[in-house]
């Protein structure tokens, strides 16, 4: 995700999309996915030329049924890897300067930079470098995401858990700070649960042996899923989860499909992913409490009733209930002096709280660091940059 301020400038940078407006206004102008085609030799690229097409529609068409494997994501597991992938990275930082909407440009006022938790310095290396050297940036500096998200709850202590597009980061903070020796990624995110749901409608239908009307390999069959995922998904929560019969849902071309527990499946992949794509990898309950175990008794006892869950597969209905309800029963099991036994069944943990808008949390996170009139004295200015490049590791 890139922000775009008139007076300063928050980029933060995820998978799956890129924003900006003005700081000083409460909604977003530009919303820009971080996706591009794979290009072909001999073939137009050039967005101006297919807009000067009449046929625009048909191209857009032809394009929705290209093969989902023609997409490219710049960013993968929070970090742009390979020449490539950072040439079209830099690609759709271009379109986004030169969006007439932001109403700015790059040599006109700091940028702040949001990145993914545990990434390796030769990322923010060659970010800087592009930023500071192609785009004249005056000032820059970076910030974790998961930290800026907590930054917009208006909470500087706590720990932040940020469910993106393919990465899980999870970061304990203290008085603003991240705390680096307990921040835990793991590689699961959205559009592994995208990719599952898919499977999952595919394998039953043809079980059934039906016929679906989506072409699930290509560009619009992926981005159908997705609307069936938002839309539908759910996570089952103890033994009061809801009905689990076919549901029919009724997608944007008018066609119409019937999904049944599958909406349920797809998301058990972030509390079971060994018993479903067999990954080894943790549970999303597992790693946060990794995580809290990592910082010591003081730190424990602030993160217990701050926790804060972020990123845009933060939504499912009931995922914030069972996540408490799973932590809760592994700290009573660790014996933990911070859970609570109510009698019964009833047990308290940690007190998890989601905003609004989690996919954006940290664009207004970074919007309310970026507009403290104090900004200006954190970020790394050009002069000093070019002084010594490792400044932005300081």
């Amino acid at each position: 995700i890139v922000h775009f301020f008139s007076m300063r400038t928050c980029v933060s940078s995820k998978d799956s999309a890129i924003v900006g407006n003005n700081c000083f206004e409460n909604a977003l102008t530009v919303k820009q996915p971080t996706i591009s085609r794979k290009s072909k030799q001999n073939e137009y690229t050039s967005s101006r030329e297919r807009q000067e097409r009449k046929n625009m529609e048909e191209a857009l068409e032809k394009i929705s049924q290209m093969k989902f494997s023609s997409l490219e994501w710049p960013y993968q597991n929070g970090c742009i890897s390979g020449k490539t992938a950072l040439a079209n990275m830099d690609k759709i930082w271009s379109t986004l300067w030169n969006n007439p909407k932001l109403e700015t440009s790059s040599d006109s006022q700091a940028v702040l930079i949001s990145e993914a938790a545990g990434i390796d310095k030769k990322h923010r290396q060659q970010i800087a470098e592009i930023m500071f050297e192609k785009y004249k940036v005056p000032e820059l500096y970076f910030s974790l995401q998961p930290v800026l998200s907590m930054y917009s709850t208006g909470r500087t202590s706590g720990l932040a858990i940020d469910i993106g597009h393919q990465l899980t980061q999870v970061v304990p903070m203290y008085e603003g700070f991240a705390l680096d020796h307990a921040i835990l990624t793991y590689k699961m995110g959205g559009s592994d649960i995208t990719s599952y749901l898919r499977d999952l409608i595919i394998l039953r239908l043809k079980s059934q042996g039906k016929s679906s009307s989506i072409p699930f390999n290509t560009i619009r069959g992926f981005a159908y899923t997705e609307l069936i995922k938002e839309s539908l998904g759910e996570v089952r929560v103890g033994s009061s989860s809801p009905s689990e019969e076919e549901v029919e849902y009724i997608l944007p071309d008018r066609s119409r499909i019937s999904v049944g527990q599958e909406r349920f499946d797809c998301t058990e992949l972030l509390f079971n992913p060994r018993d479903t794509i067999e990954k080894p990898i943790p549970s999303i309950s597992d790693i946060v409490h990794q995580s809290y175990d990592m910082c010591d008794d003081y730190i424990k006892g602030l993160i217990v009733g701050n926790v804060g869950l972020f990123g845009g597969s933060s939504k499912f209905k009931g995922l914030r209930h069972r996540l408490s309800d799973e932590l809760a029963q592994i700290m009573y099991n660790t014996h933990d002096p911070n859970v609570e036994y109510m009698g019964g069944s009833e047990i308290t943990g940690m007190a998890i709280n989601s905003p609004r808008e989690p996919e954006n949390s940290a664009w207004i996170g970074g919007s309310m660091l970026a507009s403290l009139k104090t900004f200006s004295s954190m970020t790394i200015k050009k002069a000093a940059y070019d002084n010594d490049p490792n400044i932005i590791f300081s």
